[in-house]
């Protein structure tokens, strides 16, 4: 039974649906164009650092490339047309420099981060696919990480106006985005641990229950540590929600498989408030891996519910590529 059991889930996890497919062909398609454009721009880097970030750059959207064109030729997927090998333009320094091939890549960096991203949302029948854009987009934050590094170290990135009311004892630089993003993270997480609350009450089955419980124990540890960091940069706190949600009657009439979507739609909203954090924030290297951080831990939640959706029946399954 066992075995018979684990070649069932093995043969289930070939399937691919329709929107699984588009999101590799998109995604690939992108990368094309992406490859050519950086073939145009090492024509005309001197830096010698950022000549080893392109070129290492090139490589990982080669190898993305290839990872992509074998999965879509798996499913009997036309590939559209390859970009050439190389591009050879004549040279003038003086057009393209070194400082605008770098900040176009910090453009191209975080459209590929956000692509991958979207793409992971939709990637809910195969796993192994799902699993290929969550890898792509960390590899990306961390060019991401470097790019940003190098282009403070240049003079090269334009700062954004750095918030005023930093308490005099703390030793840290924020600018005005990463203020907001803090008090926009606490607050957000405060909705989140009162709905969860309240979904907690509501469910009936027991391991959901189990896993309500387990999330809001990790939103208490994110709010705890949110509030530190406001309190630090001397940022205005946002309204507490109540600590005690009262048991109501008549909860049959919200479903555990309501329950079961409104937190997962709740963990993909947060998956957009975080990389949006995560891309706005160049002044402080600190709070931009918190907001790193703060999003790998959500592309695990949604992985784990997404998983369990499957196991209890309840997750929306999109149409199949092939049926």
């Amino acid at each position: 039974m066992v075995f018979s059991r684990r070649s069932k889930l093995e043969e289930k996890q070939q399937d691919v649906n329709v929107q699984e497919v588009f999101n590799l062909w998109d995604v690939l398609t992108a990368d094309y164009v992406a490859i050519e454009r950086i073939q145009i721009w090492q024509n005309y880097v001197d830096d010698i650092d950022l000549k080893y970030f392109i070129n290492d750059f090139m490589e990982d959207l080669r190898s993305a490339v290839k990872s992509l064109e074998k999965k879509l030729e798996s499913y009997g997927v036309r590939i559209g047309e390859k970009p050439p090998k190389a591009i050879h333009t004549a040279r003038d320094a003086e057009i393209i420099r070194d400082e605008k091939i770098a900040h176009w890549a910090f453009l191209l960096l975080q459209e590929k981060i956000e692509l991958r991203l979207r793409a992971s949302r939709t990637s809910v029948t195969n796993d192994l696919i799902r699993e290929t854009f969550i890898d792509m987009a960390k590899k990306r934050i961390g060019k991401l990480d470097l790019l940003i590094k190098y282009l403070k170290t240049k003079g090269w990135i334009s700062s954004p106006p750095m918030y005023p009311n930093i308490p005099k004892n703390t030793d840290e630089s924020l600018d005005v985005a990463e203020a907001f993003h803090l008090w926009d993270h606490l607050n957000y997480r405060y909705n989140n641990f009162q709905q969860s609350q309240l979904y907690s009450k509501l469910a009936h089955d027991g391991d959901l229950q189990v896993l309500i419980n387990l999330g809001l124990k990790t939103l208490n540890k994110q709010i705890n540590n949110l509030e530190k960091e406001l309190n630090r940069f001397g940022i205005p706190m946002p309204k507490r929600p109540p600590e005690y949600v009262p048991v109501l009657e008549n909860t049959e009439l919200i479903t555990d498989v309501y329950i079961y979507e409104g937190i997962l739609r709740g963990i993909q909203g947060s998956m957009i408030v975080h990389s949006e954090a995560l891309r706005q924030s160049v002044t402080n290297d600190r709070i931009r891996n918190l907001f790193k951080q703060l999003l790998y831990q959500e592309v695990g939640m949604e992985t784990q519910w997404i998983k369990y959706g499957k196991i209890k029946g309840w997750l929306s399954y999109i149409p199949k590529y092939r049926l």
